[in-house]
């Protein structure tokens, strides 16, 4: 059961790719797309809490919802976004992704400890080659555009690793300390990032309801809520270094091949090679 929560996690994470970039394509805006994921999101984790008796007033669910919120809402909102604008897309996506260090190493070394088996070392070093990978052949294929590494450039994505590795390892926590409350957790998440959101776009006046920011916001609500729940209930059983190379690799994966068929974008050799490595990887810390 743990691998079709697994299955379903990556799949809603997955359908966020293209998502994201049919917002982008339409010149979305990222802070009232971030407001509508918390409004729509949290309205539908409060539904199922309330459904299944969860504690809604937990202070501890709170407590990491709100840690969650804030490293979520900065990362995506200020951080990332500017890594975008101040350099190359591929390389700013990897280092995001590669937040998934943070969660296994702890959960190996603090949270819940556990030796590493030399499968799990090769899995994950597979699995983070990839992503650099994946990063290098985007930049590669958007040359064009002239965005380069640079100074500012890693600042903000020193950042941007930083609020990533906290929410992600803040959600492997809360498997641990909170558990049967995933959806009261997604919950406090969602309503921290709506209110962090509010004041921003308040400002920009009837441009908050635009449609295109509300519809992908309300579509993105609801993945959100369906990728973290079930990879939750994944977490009751399989390890960290399972659960989060496989949510967050397999859906960089399946985004390739999905860009590749129905977008016709070019796949060049890193994009070949990160698809390999990280097939590889997977499969590493599936034996393992």
């Amino acid at each position: 059961m743990q691998l079709l929560f697994l299955a379903v996690s990556i799949l809603a994470s997955t359908v966020m790719w293209p998502l994201n970039r049919w917002l982008t394509h339409r010149e979305g805006n990222a802070e009232i797309y971030g407001f509508w994921i918390g409004c729509f999101g949290a309205l539908l984790a409060g539904g199922f809490s309330l459904a299944l008796g969860e504690n809604l007033g937990d202070p501890e669910t709170w407590l990491i919802g709100a840690v969650i919120g804030a490293a979520f809402s900065f990362g995506y909102c200020f951080a990332l976004m500017r890594c975008v604008r101040t350099g190359p897309i591929g390389p700013s996506a990897a280092v995001n992704n590669m937040g998934l260090l943070w969660p296994v190493l702890l959960s190996a070394v603090w949270m819940d400890p556990h030796p590493l088996r030399p499968l799990h070392w090769v899995g994950l070093a597979a699995t983070v080659a990839a992503l650099v990978l994946f990063g290098t052949g985007k930049s590669q294929a958007a040359a064009s555009g002239g965005r380069q590494v640079s100074l500012r450039w890693g600042f903000w994505a020193i950042l941007t690793w930083v609020s990533a590795g906290t929410s992600m390892s803040a959600q492997l926590f809360a498997s641990l300390h909170v558990p049967g409350q995933q959806f009261a957790l997604l919950f406090a998440f969602l309503c921290v990032t709506t209110l962090i959101f509010f004041p921003i776009v308040v400002r920009r006046g009837r441009r908050m309801f635009a449609r295109t920011e509300v519809a992908a916001g309300a579509a993105n609500g609801a993945l959100q809520v369906a990728a973290i729940a079930t990879m939750f209930l994944a977490l009751r059983t399989l390890k960290a270094e399972v659960v989060f190379p496989f949510s967050i690799g397999t859906p960089v994966i399946l985004a390739l091949f999905l860009g590749a068929v129905v977008y016709k974008d070019k796949i060049d050799r890193a994009g070949a090679a990160a698809t390999a490595l990280g097939i590889a990887g997977l499969v590493a810390l599936s034996i393992a």
